[in-house]
């Protein structure tokens, strides 16, 4: 049984930016937080799958085989740990862990899609981007502030803020500077 269109279309995007962290030289080390954003797209992926279909996949993308084979790697030597940061942090509410997921699927998308167009934006790019795009990243940013008034409106411990609000500000500079090289060009 093949994957979904859209498992494949996830794992497509990720093997496509993993071959051009590798193209930039990205140090091994720093591919998690330059891959922060297909976080949600592995998990997705990984979730609704079964094991022939992530073992085809993997085949068919080898970045999307080595993203998934590093974050395993990660997560076991994260669990390994005999403490954590994040240990005695509470969980999040569902309606805030509803917003922080997507906040995450919709930050991939911008990423992806900012991604793509820089792709292509040496050959045949037009400007027809520009206008979706920025609205969808206003509106990420819109809900971003929404959100981070929902997480200190329910007294969320400040750990765990600060925590949830560095990989959000990751993100939002990582699609803020790819927004910015597409205006540039």
């Amino acid at each position: 049984m093949k994957p979904a269109t859209g498992h494949r279309q996830r794992a497509a995007a990720i093997d496509l930016r993993m071959r051009q962290l590798a193209e930039e030289g990205v140090p091994h080390s720093a591919i998690i937080e330059r891959m922060t954003v297909y976080v949600s797209d592995l998990g997705v992926i990984w979730n609704a799958t079964s094991d022939a279909q992530l073992a085809a996949l993997g085949r068919e993308y080898p970045g999307f085989h080595r993203y998934a084979t590093l974050m395993e790697e990660a997560a076991e030597t994260e669990r390994q740990k005999p403490t954590r940061a994040y240990d005695d942090l509470p969980e999040l509410a569902d309606p805030l862990r509803e917003q922080l997921s997507s906040l995450l699927s919709t930050a991939a998308s911008l990423e992806r899609d900012y991604q793509s167009v820089i792709d292509v934006a040496g050959t045949s790019a037009s400007t027809d981007w520009r206008l979706p795009l920025s609205g969808l990243h206003a509106q990420w940013e819109a809900d971003l502030i929404r959100f981070k008034m929902a997480i200190q409106d329910a007294s969320v411990p400040q750990k765990s803020r600060d925590m949830i609000f560095l990989i959000l500000e990751r993100m939002a500079q990582l699609i803020s500077k790819l927004e910015a090289s597409l205006q540039a060009s």
